[in-house]
């Protein structure tokens, strides 16, 4: 009786061992790359939409839910997982890249206002990693830095102190921009809230509730700031300066 039982929990073990293995997330990415070969795309949004429920989040997953959304039509969904790709990884280049072809799909995009030369470097820089390739680089470039102040400080030739304080202060220099560039991404990950447009069409107004008037018309993938909630209602600014209110459940938060 007893090595009855025994030999009954060893199979049940090995069962339920075999059932989480199959539910892993690597598994469940094997079925639904599988069946975005096989051109299920209902199939493959809802498996990565099973392995995004499991917390695991990564550029590339947002970028195969992106690229199955966009099979199956779905501009607004595609964008915005592109942009949650990028969110996540700024230099993940197959999300930039299908980012620019999906909004090729928009009706009538929202003409971007034009950055100055020195914006353009700015955001560029900011883009080069995420929060945390840039943290771990300040803190690099910061032990480097202190490396050098110990040479200076035993350092007895006038040449090479002259010499490596130069190269702590551009070290340091370095570090603080790595350290900025990190906080940056930081924010425009988790305070800075960005949101696409679900809706075909949409409305905007000039007032929270539908109460003020219709102020322009936004379409399905633009791109927007939040800058104010009342109630159910957001304030967004997009792309080209212009302001308005909309229903949030018009759009969804990147």
């Amino acid at each position: 009786m007893i090595r009855r039982t025994l030999l009954f929990s060893i199979g049940l073990l090995g069962i339920l061992s075999f059932h989480a293995k199959a539910q892993s997330p690597d598994a469940v990415m094997e079925q639904a790359n599988l069946a975005y070969m096989e051109e299920s795309w209902e199939d493959a949004i809802e498996l990565y939409n099973r392995i995004l429920r499991m917390d695991v989040q990564s550029a590339p997953l947002y970028h195969n839910l992106g690229n199955a959304w966009y099979q199956k039509g779905n501009t607004g969904k595609a964008i915005l997982n592109y942009e949650r790709a990028l969110l996540l990884n700024p230099s993940y280049e197959p999300s930039r890249h299908n980012l620019r072809i999906a909004r090729s799909r928009i009706v009538n995009p929202v003409e971007e206002m034009p950055l100055l030369f020195y914006q353009r470097w700015h955001k560029a820089l900011i883009n080069m990693m995420s929060a945390d390739g840039w943290a771990v680089a300040g803190i690099v470039f910061l032990f480097f830095t202190m490396f050098l102040i110990a040479l200076f400080v035993v350092s007895r030739t006038i040449f090479y102190r002259k010499l490596i304080a130069t190269g702590a202060a551009l070290l340091f220099f370095v570090s603080l921009t790595a350290f900025y560039s990190a906080g940056r991404q930081h924010y425009l990950r988790h305070r800075a809230e960005h949101v696409i447009v679900m809706e075909q069409m949409k409305h905007v107004n000039s007032a929270p509730g539908g109460r003020g008037k219709d102020l322009f018309v936004v379409y399905e993938g633009t791109r927007a700031q939040v800058i104010n909630k009342i109630d159910s209602w957001l304030e967004l600014r997009f792309a080209d300066g212009n302001v308005g209110w909309i229903a949030s459940e018009a759009v969804e938060k990147i």
